[in-house]
């Protein structure tokens, strides 16, 4: 099954590590850094349809955690609440093949890029192929949310407003590993 509509790759298995935000704006857990308010202009108008037009975003001030979500941070939530993510209860992940995205039976948050079990060498590493709902239920069990998308786009750039993208100048293709 080919997924070819970015909004429908956001409801299947995101390959994007996750970063939460403390729900209380005035104080932060240890391991958070505060990113401070400020506006950017978010979109692309050359993009889908769902990414125009290009506008002004004005942010509050918001805690971010430092690091990525582990494969062991979402081992422990899942030991501790018997949680099944979307891709265990779809049998399957959306997965990048070099030419497109397309559902991979099988692979969920236990697995890397190639297929292949994570062993235990690999427990501090960043979890993946979790879908919106998955990392919004761990950010619950923590006491914390997810960040907004313009949050996010906003913290990604590191304080540059010239950037057309979160990570520069070139659109980003997703390299075969």
């Amino acid at each position: 099954m080919r997924i070819r509509n970015s909004c429908a790759l956001s409801c299947a298995c995101l390959l994007l590590t996750i970063l939460f935000v403390s729900c209380n704006e005035q104080t932060s857990e240890p391991g958070m850094v505060l990113i401070r308010g400020g506006s950017f202009m978010m979109g692309n108008d050359d993009g889908l349809e769902i990414e125009k037009p290009v506008h002004r975003v004005e942010l509050s001030s918001f805690w971010m955690d430092i690091h990525e979500v582990t494969i062991r941070d979402f081992e422990e939530f899942v030991d501790a609440t018997n949680y099944v993510t979307d891709a265990e209860k779809n049998n399957g992940c959306v997965v990048w093949n070099g030419e497109d995205w397309e559902k991979t039976e099988g692979i969920d948050w236990r697995f890397d890029q190639l297929g292949q079990e994570h062993g235990t060498d690999k427990d501090n590493h960043p979890v993946t192929r979790l879908s919106w709902n998955d990392a919004s239920a761990y950010a619950t069990w923590r006491g914390k949310r997810l960040p907004t998308e313009a949050e996010w786009e906003y913290a990604a750039r590191g304080g540059s407003k010239e950037y057309r993208f979160a990570w520069g100048q070139r659109a980003w293709v997703y390299p075969m590993y």
